[in-house]
């Protein structure tokens, strides 16, 4: 049995991860490019937050907010944009590939993020943004989100076509039948 020397192992260990695994090859990062007041972030499987520098890093996974009278912006790899006001927490859902296969994929639990999301290239391209009840598709568009706490959803739209779904199907109720005609017992005395 002949020995590969260490070099040419963890080549081939990394060309081997790289193959087998094809979206770590193209994870991506959206970078906090503006902030006020207080920032952090949590990744997945993390208990605790960290705050947020400016220029640092979040990837997919991360839950974002933002504490009271903060702000913060983010850009990613493409150049879209998204800025996230006041009392706002999200999570970054997806955020992979390059190219005409790109994956965006935002869930904001509360408050109000703003979007001028870059125009994506190719079919297979997609920026999604949800909330608790909506699911908005966007394609080269600027548009507003805002989720109250209630869970109810604004979606504003500035400029380009966004497609707003509810977040989950809402299952057809069953026909209620009226109640069988039937006698109706009268009035009686209250004791008292």
């Amino acid at each position: 049995m002949r020995l590969m020397r260490p070099r040419t192992f963890l080549v081939s260990l990394a060309f081997s991860l790289l193959v087998s695994i094809p979206h770590l090859a193209h994870a991506q990062s959206a970078k906090l490019t503006f902030f006020l007041g207080q920032v952090e972030a949590r990744s997945l499987n993390q208990l605790a937050w960290r705050v947020l520098k400016l220029n640092q890093s979040v990837t997919q996974g991360d839950t974002i907010r933002t504490g009271r009278e903060s702000r913060a912006e983010f850009t990613f790899t493409d150049g879209s944009v998204m800025r996230i006001n006041e009392r706002s927490r999200m999570v970054i859902k997806t955020l992979m590939g390059a190219g005409a296969a790109q994956q965006r994929g935002i869930k904001v639990m509360v408050g109000k993020v703003w979007t001028n999301a870059v125009k994506l290239l190719g079919a297979q391209s997609t920026f999604k943004v949800e909330s608790p009840t909506t699911i908005a598709a966007i394609r080269g568009t600027i548009y507003r989100m805002n989720v109250e706490e209630q869970t109810t959803t604004e979606v504003r739209v500035y400029d380009g076509e966004v497609a707003v779904s509810p977040a989950a199907p809402v299952a057809p109720s069953a026909p209620v039948s009226p109640p069988k005609p039937g006698e109706v017992r009268g009035p009686r005395e209250v004791q008292g």
